[in-house]
């Protein structure tokens, strides 16, 4: 026994294909009142189990763009001088609200459980992320107003961005390969 060629899982491909016999029991008393009750009946049961993957990072990339495209706008705060009060934390608290508008588009797509999934992680760590860029601003702002140096407060953007950055991709890309398997 084998899968048909022809059989089709719409955004899935089959990557694990396995026929098993087992016994099965259950009650019956097979319509018999002189058996015993809580009689159990055994039979051989066939399984076929057919494992499903993603075709493909479509769908992942998909559901999170909007969440990625927040966190990216919110980096760009870091290019921002750090006295510039309103683009500086105007862009971090817009990316926030962009990041939850997109975590609350993505919840809606997904099935409700009480589980934490996926969704649920990079949606949750993307603001958290999001917020820390917005917490950095502040800490570049103090640098630049107490020690009155605006070199510093730069270097501190960019070691920031440098981190946050690899610090993004890294947890992304972990996450999807985790969910891969």
């Amino acid at each position: 026994s084998d899968l048909s060629s022809r059989a089709k899982f719409m955004g899935y491909k089959p990557y694990y294909k396995k026929l098993l016999v087992k016994e099965h029991s259950y009650k019956t008393r097979r319509g018999d009142p002189r058996l015993p009750e809580g009689y159990k009946a055994t039979y051989t049961q066939l399984i076929y189990g057919i494992g499903i993957k993603r075709d493909g990072w479509g769908l992942y990339l998909k559901m999170f763009l909007g969440i990625f495209s927040s966190l990216a706008v919110a980096l760009i705060a870091f290019f921002v001088r750090p006295d510039d009060l309103d683009p500086r934390f105007g862009v971090g608290v817009g990316a926030f609200f962009a990041g939850v508008a997109s975590a609350y588009l993505t919840a809606g797509e997904v099935p409700q459980t009480s589980a934490f999934g996926l969704a649920d992680f990079v949606n949750g760590s993307s603001l958290i992320l999001i917020l820390l860029t917005v917490l950095t601003s502040a800490m570049s702002l103090g640098i630049h107003r107490v020690h009155g140096c605006e070199t510093m407060a730069r270097r501190f953007d960019l070691y920031a961005l440098a981190v946050f950055l690899i610090g993004v991709i890294i947890l992304n890309v972990s996450v999807a390969i985790t969910a891969s398997f």
